[in-house]
């Protein structure tokens, strides 16, 4: 059963039989944690524009048809900065948790900025697993290969090497979109192959790997300048790197 339960600008529902809420602005998208509604107040437009902020993708060149790699989708609302920024992207998204890849399949579907899109119910690693554990938090969006201080529940998941996935020798990829709750080094190595095909990584290396909640920066840093990348782009919001490969157009 869905009830409208507040009414402007942007329309709000939720899915009693789902347990999924829904913000209308036109077009619907999904959100599982009662906490995030706030985010989508002002409306997709607003959430759009403070996503491409974050992840400075308002210091890149985004054409129609560009494709993206979205790491750590979660439930895709990374397609709203696209919609904000009035580009129509595809888009390669990756997100291993059930109920987030659930939402990230409607709103993949729903928003008018994505033209072609797959989503992977997969996890990434540094090589192939076909049974790793994943550890989640109710009610957050911080789940992770690694142990994580708060986790709540625990499940299986396949992990695949993203360069074993993404093998068309022939597509270019605008941006890496890198968010992965501390395992973004284990991530890039299993991305070597095909990261001279990549523009830009933006990479959130904030402090989230593991009990010690340590950063990433170093290690991300560190590998990329070793993959012809430099950094271009610094965000304090939320430890963001923009980093842009040498060889890009």
């Amino acid at each position: 059963m869905s009830k409208i339960f507040f009414d402007t600008k942007i329309r709000f529902s939720y899915d009693s039989t789902a347990d999924i809420y829904r913000s209308y602005d036109p077009e619907p998208h999904v959100t599982i944690h009662k906490r995030r509604l706030g985010m989508m107040l002002a409306g997709h437009l607003v959430r759009g524009r403070r996503l491409a902020y974050d992840y400075l993708l308002d210091q890149i060149d985004f054409q129609d048809d560009d494709w993206i790699i979205d790491v750590g989708a979660n439930t895709g609302d990374l397609a709203l900065a696209f919609k904000a920024m009035g580009r129509t992207v595809n888009v390669e998204a990756f997100e291993p948790s059930p109920l987030e890849f659930s939402a990230l399949q409607q709103n993949l579907e729903a928003c008018p900025a994505i033209g072609h899109y797959t989503a992977h119910q997969l996890a990434l690693w540094n090589e192939a697993n076909e049974g790793l554990t994943f550890y989640l938090k109710a009610s957050k969006a911080d789940n992770s290969l690694l142990p994580i201080e708060g986790a709540t529940d625990t499940i299986t998941v396949e992990c695949k090497k993203l360069s074993d996935v993404l093998t068309d020798p022939n597509r270019r990829y605008r941006l890496l979109k890198l968010e992965a709750e501390g395992v973004e080094p284990e991530i890039l190595l299993g991305a070597q192959d095909l990261l001279q095909r990549v523009d830009y990584i933006s990479a959130d290396v904030g402090f989230e790997r593991g009990i010690e909640k340590q950063s990433t920066l170093p290690d991300v840093t560190n590998y990329l300048l070793g993959q012809n990348f430099e950094i271009v782009g610094f965000g304090a919001t939320r430890l963001v790197i923009l980093f842009k490969n040498k060889r890009a157009p």
